[in-house]
């Protein structure tokens, strides 16, 4: 058993719904497998959207802390031993990129290892703009 911490959350400002933020991330990441409206199974993980009871839109534009006033709360729990933090931090990196570019959403990753992610993406951007 491992010591690492692999579930994480993304906390999303954007879409009217529970199934349309979970239709983001399966548009782009098609072979999730939906259980329920506002839930699906993805690479070893349990995703659930949920709406965020702290939720307020006057306190969701704070550079600091707004994240935690965004609208939705998306939960990813692995589901089998064989999910690693490798896996994790390739997922989270597409699904900000579904919510963030493909959909236009503002989205906070909060995990163990979201630096990695943010820099991983920092560097997919600077390799795709200097083409």
């Amino acid at each position: 058993m491992t010591d690492e911490i692999l579930e994480f959350i993304v906390m999303v400002n954007g879409g009217d719904s529970e199934s349309e933020v979970l239709r983001a991330i399966t548009e782009r990441i098609p072979e999730a497998a939906e259980i329920e409206k506002d839930s699906c199974e993805l690479r070893g993980n349990r995703l659930e959207v949920w709406a965020n009871e702290d939720a307020d839109p006057s306190r969701a534009t704070d550079e600091e802390e707004g994240y935690l006033y965004f609208r939705w709360r998306i939960e990813v729990l692995p589901q089998r031993d064989d999910v690693g933090e490798e896996a994790q931090v390739g997922l989270a990196g597409e699904m900000l990129g579904a919510l963030r570019e493909d959909r236009g959403w503002d989205a906070t990753l909060a995990a163990t290892f979201e630096d990695r992610v943010e820099e991983g993406r920092a560097e997919e951007g600077e390799e795709g703009s200097a083409e």
